[in-house]
């Protein structure tokens, strides 16, 4: 069941050059006296999102996103298309949009709770658990304008994340507050995971969005660039963001979309299934997975020694001063776990050239828990710790990981107790 569908919207903004040109037109005679450019904040935008599902939002500055969200809130209408949206909807967009600087912030939230469509009983039900939610102590009974800009943010969060919402949509809400405060709505949304509420986020961290999100979408310069599982769409945006003009062959290596916009494998340069990207000036060749003894293997046993060797090919001359190649260990989750890359150990390809190549072996001891793993193997140049791939292989290898005994952490390294 689609709990929100959004068939082919466009918000169309009228642009002005000055406030008179506005004037000028709104008492014009004439239709075709037009002062001003028609700018499309969204243009033809369709997805579905089922219940229960948790569905993110990707996308520049500037992308539609704030647009897109206000439309589903029912802000702003469409200029074309429409929305069907089924369910109560509680939106993490602008915290604190509603309430009344004058009144307490007990009174601030139940007028929140009234505009959410909530009686006040209702409200007086859900009160004890967003008060320790917000936990600001007494100032609730103060005036909000007289509250620092955490203990606002605290309440805001509170009163709309715990108002038991059938629809939640949270726009960058995460990232405020200080690091105790963030861990707290982060356990929180993944209860209202587990709880089978259709959840939206919008945000820049990608982690945020591979850690949480069955399916993602990328919004770019109000399109859908691409709509599809979350790990792939955010593979798509982290390589948009780190080209070098923002359109560089983003689907040139191992993820193309089809008509309808979702994403199909496809095999090149030898790795079948992945996600592959970069200026291609430095490409991977080679890579392996070995034990101690250099024997090629997919299943590793906790403390285990691990190696990985990758070979890459260079394919035009370039400065080589911050050139380093590196590994990437993946979780289920798509969350990086371990990382290693020559750049750290100071190594350096400083003699290489065209037609060369160049190769190094990472060693270390496995402190992995159980289960599967993705290998992503990278080429980069960071100048000034910004990085840019020239090759970027995710899942160029998959390992798994075995114990005797039950690791209850995602890593877990050799640790000496004194007593």
């Amino acid at each position: 069941m689609n709990v929100i569908e959004v068939n082919k919207i466009f918000k169309k903004y009228k642009l002005y050059d000055n406030n008179l040109d506005r004037v000028k037109e709104a008492f014009s005679l004439s239709k075709g006296n037009c002062y001003h450019k028609d700018f499309y904040a969204l243009h033809d935008v369709s997805f579905s999102i089922k219940k229960g599902e948790t569905f993110g939002i990707v996308g520049a500055n500037g992308a539609g996103k704030s647009t897109l969200l206000k439309i589903l809130t029912g802000v702003l209408t469409p200029t074309e298309g429409n929305v069907l949206v089924q369910g109560r909807v509680s939106a993490l967009l602008e915290l604190g949009t509603g309430f009344n600087m004058e009144y307490s912030g007990i009174e601030n939230v139940y007028l929140s709770g009234t505009m959410s469509g909530l009686s006040r009983e209702a409200v007086d039900q859900k009160m004890d658990e967003i008060l320790s939610f917000a936990d600001i102590g007494d100032f609730v009974y103060q005036p909000v304008k007289t509250y620092s800009s955490g203990m606002f943010v605290r309440l805001a969060f509170a009163v709309q994340a715990c108002m038991d919402p059938e629809i939640l949509i949270v726009d960058e809400a995460l990232a405020v507050g200080d690091a105790a405060f963030a861990l707290k709505c982060m356990n929180h949304m993944k209860r209202l995971v587990e709880a089978d509420k259709t959840v939206i986020f919008v945000t820049h961290d990608t982690q945020v969005i591979k850690t949480f999100c069955d399916r993602a979408l990328w919004l770019n310069n109000g399109k859908v660039e691409a709509i599809g599982d979350s790990e792939s769409i955010t593979s798509m945006y982290t390589q948009f963001i780190f080209s070098d003009d923002g359109d560089d062959d983003l689907y040139s290596t191992s993820k193309e979309l089809n008509e309808n916009n979702e994403i199909r494998e496809m095999e090149e340069m030898g790795f079948e299934n992945c996600i592959r990207w970069g200026s291609k000036k430095i490409q991977v060749t080679n890579i392996q997975i070995t034990d101690s003894n250099d024997v090629e293997k997919k299943v590793f046993y906790w403390g285990e020694k691990i190696k990985i060797f990758i070979r890459a090919k260079i394919h035009e001359n370039i400065d080589m001063e911050n050139v380093g190649i590196g590994f990437g260990i993946r979780d289920g989750h798509a969350i990086d776990v371990i990382i290693g890359t020559t750049l750290e150990s100071g190594i350096k390809y400083m003699d290489s050239a065209k037609g060369d190549t160049i190769e190094v072996e990472f060693t270390f001891i496995n402190i992995l828990s159980q289960g599967h793993y993705s290998i992503a193997a990278v080429v980069e140049e960071r100048e000034n710790h910004i990085p840019k791939y020239h090759d970027f292989v995710e899942g160029a290898g998959i390992i798994q990981v075995v114990s005797d005994e039950k690791i209850f952490s995602l890593v877990k390294p050799e640790i000496k107790c004194v007593v």
